[in-house]
Parts: C-alpha cells; structure tokens; sequence
C-alpha cells in the first residue's frame, strides 16, 4: 500500500483553492467591465435623447418663424385687397357723385323740358340708384365674405399651431418621464447588485472559515488513509458549497435583472400612453378646427348669397313701385 504525503496533499489543497479563487476574481471582473460598458451605453442614448430635444427645439422656432410669415403675409393679403376694394369704392362714390353734379345741372335745363320728359328722368334716376344700391350691396357682401374666408383660415392656423405646441410639449413631458424613471430603475438595480456582490463574497468567506476548520480536523487525523478520506470529503463538499453559493447568487442577480427590466418596460409603456393621448388630442382638435372653418366659411357665402339675393329683389321692388309717367290730361288736372 502507498502511503501519501501529508504535506503534498495540503500543496495541491492550497493550489486548488487558489485556482478557484483567480476563476472567481476574473468573473467579478468581467462583471465589472459589463457593468462599465453597459453605463457607456447609457450615457450615449441620455446623450442621443438631449441632442433629440434640442433638434424637436429648433424644429418648433422654425415652424414658429414659418407661422409669423405666413401671417405676416395674410395680412398683407387682406390689406391689398381692402385698398383693392376700397378704390373700387371710392370709384363708384366718386362717379356717383358726378352724376348727381351732372343730374342737378341738367335739371336746370330739365325744367324747360315737358312734363313727360321730367318724369322719364326722375324714373331713369331712381332705376339708377336702385342699381347702385344693389352692386354696393353686393360688393360689400363680397368683400364681408373674403374677410371671413381670411379670418377662418387665420383663426384654425394659429389654433392648429398651438395645439401643436402642446403636443410637442406632451411628447417632452413623456421622453423625460421615460427617461427619470428608467435611469431611477437601473440605479436601484445597480444597487441591489453591488450589495448581493457584498452578501456572496461574505458567504464566501464564511465558508472559505468552515472549510478551513474542518480542512483543520481533517488534517489532524494520524492515519493517513483516513485523512485522505476525510481531506477528500472536505474537497468535495467545499465545491458543492461553492455551486450552490454561485447559483444562488446568479438566481438572485436574474431576478433583480428581471425587475428591473419590468420596471423600465412599464416607464416606456407609460410614456407611450402619454404621447398616444397628445398625438389622440392633437388629431381631434385638428379635426374640430377645420370643421369649424369649414362651418365659417359656408354660412360666409350663405350670408353672401341671402344679401345679393335681398339687393336683387330691392331692387325689383324699386323698378315695380315706380310711378308711371302721367298723360297731359293729368297734369292739367293737377294745375287746375
């Protein structure tokens, strides 16, 4: 029977702890470099997400420049045709007026003339003012018209564009909450890694102490074969201990992993709510508001179409209550 080396077997005890624990040093590292790469990671998409904002902020002043111009614009629109149409109108007023210079140094000459002749030009007058009447009715229905067209139009883009804006600010609110809640949950998760990192090396080293002491006994036994036996024993339950210290940590690790990542799907469940409900509120609105000029701008032309439609019919009831030119016989009788 050979006999074994007391101090041979504590040499390759010894060696073999030490190579578990360099196994174990290299996975704590690696842990560590992931941990290092994934805080890279983080810090590249919060980066991304500032530089998102500032693009959204530069999109939101152009778009507001853009609003000013095309106001600017309306404006001026409305001002050339308000000069357009008031010229027409002075146009109008200045000819009428003429006439009525031309009508009363005619009537002068008018008295002269016979009596038929005077009541065909008071007739042809009143027939004239009835017209005008009538296209400076419908002139101003046109131009009220236009005025309500440009109104509408105004009114929704200035409307649509805040409504906009309180999208953009709602689509703001839910990257930040996003973002704060998510960075909260994988520092928690950082944390609670670090301490089971704390609570294993603990147990480890509890167990590295028990080891040790029945290593210990073991080693006390003068007989040789027992030793071994008893040093054999000890090898394999330290390695049982060991796995079995290792995969409840790795169970516990995953678990937390799994929570966190739980925590940061509900933040960006959560987030997309919000913008779901602003892109919801933004489209209703949007739909709200074109109806609404849509509306506008209907009962403009009705209100158009019922005032040329009452100076039409002034106009009939002028030319139908007119009175007819009286025979000489008449106006005898009224001399008399």
């Amino acid at each position: 029977m050979t006999s074994t080396d007391p101090k041979d077997e504590i040499r390759k005890f010894d060696e073999k702890n030490r190579t578990l624990r360099e196994e174990l040093a290299g996975k704590q590292s690696k842990r560590k470099l992931g941990k290092k790469k994934e805080a890279k990671k983080v810090g590249a998409w919060e980066e991304e997400q500032v530089k998102e904002l500032e693009k959204l902020h530069t999109q939101e002043k152009e778009q507001q420049e853009d609003f000013k111009k095309r106001q600017k614009q309306d404006r001026k629109d409305y001002e050339e045709f308000r000069k357009k149409k008031d010229a027409e109108l002075k146009k109008i007023t200045d000819e009428k007026e003429d006439r009525e210079k031309k009508r009363k140094e005619h009537l002068q000459y008018l008295k002269e003339m016979s009596n038929k002749n005077r009541w065909k030009i008071l007739t042809d007058k009143k027939d004239r003012d009835a017209e005008e009447l009538k296209e400076k009715t419908k002139g101003d229905a046109e131009r009220e018209s236009k005025r309500v067209y440009l109104q509408a139009d105004s009114d929704e883009r200035k409307a649509k564009h805040d409504t906009e804006k309180t999208s953009r600010k709602e689509r703001g609110r839910a990257d930040i909450y996003e973002k704060e809640h998510s960075g909260k949950i994988r520092i928690d998760a950082r944390d609670k890694q670090q301490k089971l990192v704390v609570k294993e090396r603990m147990e480890s080293d509890k167990l590295d102490g028990k080891i040790r002491r029945e290593t210990a006994r073991a080693e006390s036994y003068q007989n040789p074969e027992q030793k071994r036996r008893e040093l054999q024993k000890v090898e394999a339950t330290e390695r049982t201990e060991r796995q079995k210290l290792r995969k409840k940590y790795i169970k516990l690790e995953q678990e937390i992993e799994v929570e966190s990542s739980k925590g940061i799907q509900a933040a960006k469940r959560e987030a997309k709510k919000i913008v779901s409900k602003a892109s919801v509120e933004e489209r209703r609105e949007s739909l709200r508001l074109t109806a609404k000029k849509r509306t506008t701008k209907i009962q403009a032309d009705k209100d158009a179409i019922q005032k040329k439609k009452d100076a039409d019919q002034s106009e009939q009831d002028t030319l139908l209550t007119r009175l007819d030119v009286p025979s000489d016989e008449e106006e005898d009788s009224k001399k008399v």
